[in-house]
C-alpha cells in the first residue's frame, strides 16, 4: 500500500501574497523566486534550486523544498516531484493526497487506461490517477503500451508475459507465455515451441499446438 504524508504546515500551510495593482501575479512572484512557470491551474516556483507549488493567485500551497517538481498531467492536476533522487506524486486540486517520494521513476498519466506507471528496485507497477492508488506494486520488468481495443496491458514478469486489466486490477493472463502480440483483435501466443491464440479478453481461441 502506498504511503502517505500527513499533511504538515510546514510543507503545506498556505502563505498568501498581497498583489500590487499595477504588478501580475507571476511579476510578484518573480520577485520572491528565482523560477516562476504558470501552467493550467499553478504556478511551479523556485528558489535556491528547490521547487513548490503556488496557486494562480500568487498563494503558496508548497514551499520550495523539492530538488525536482512538473506537471505529470494538467488535466488531472498532478505534479511529479523528487527530493533525493526518489519520486513523488501530488493532487494540486484539494493538497489532501501525497504519494511519499519512494520510486526511481515515474511517468506521466497515460489519460486512455488513467494510469501512470512507476518503477522501483528495476521493477514496474501501476498507480490510479484517479485517486493515486496502487493498482499493481512493482513486480513486473516490464510494463508494455495500453490497448485501447481490449482494456488490457501487456507485461512481463521472470521472462514471461501476460495480460493485466487494470480496471479488474489483476491478470486476466498470467505471465506464463515466452511471446504475447496482438494483431487482427487476437492475441498471438507461444509457450514451449508451441503457438495459440487467445481472444481480446484474454480467454482462450485456439489452444497450443
Amino acid at each position: 500500500e502506498i504511503e502517505k504524508d500527513e499533511l504538515m504546515n510546514d510543507d503545506w500551510e498556505t502563505e498568501e501574497i498581497s498583489i500590487d495593482d499595477n504588478s501580475s501575479v507571476e511579476e510578484m512572484l518573480e520577485k520572491r523566486f528565482d523560477y516562476v512557470s504558470e501552467y493550467a491551474h499553478y504556478f511551479i516556483i523556485g528558489k535556491g534550486g528547490k521547487y513548490g507549488v503556488a496557486d494562480l493567485k500568487g498563494n503558496v500551497k508548497i514551499k520550495p523544498k523539492y530538488d525536482y517538481i512538473s506537471y505529470a498531467d494538467e488535466e488531472f492536476g498532478v505534479v511529479k516531484v523528487s527530493i533525493d533522487g526518489k519520486y513523488g506524486m501530488v493532487f494540486l486540486k484539494s493538497l489532501a493526497e501525497f504519494i511519499r517520494a519512494k520510486y526511481d521513476y515515474i511517468s506521466s498519466v497515460y489519460e486512455e487506461s488513467k494510469t501512470i506507471e512507476v518503477r522501483a528496485n528495476s521493477m514496474y507497477g501501476l498507480l490510479s490517477s484517479v485517486d493515486l492508488t496502487e493498482i499493481i506494486e512493482p513486480t513486473y520488468d516490464y510494463i508494455g503500451s495500453y490497448n485501447e481495443e481490449t482494456g488490457l496491458f501487456e507485461v512481463r514478469k521472470n521472462s514471461k508475459y501476460g495480460l493485466f486489466s487494470p480496471k479488474l486490477k489483476k491478470e486476466v493472463v498470467s505471465c506464463i507465455f515466452s511471446y504475447i502480440s496482438y494483431e487482427g483483435g487476437v492475441y498471438q501466443v507461444r509457450k514451449d515451441g508451441k503457438s495459440g491464440y487467445l481472444n481480446a479478453d484474454g480467454s482462450i481461441l485456439k489452444p497450443l499446438q
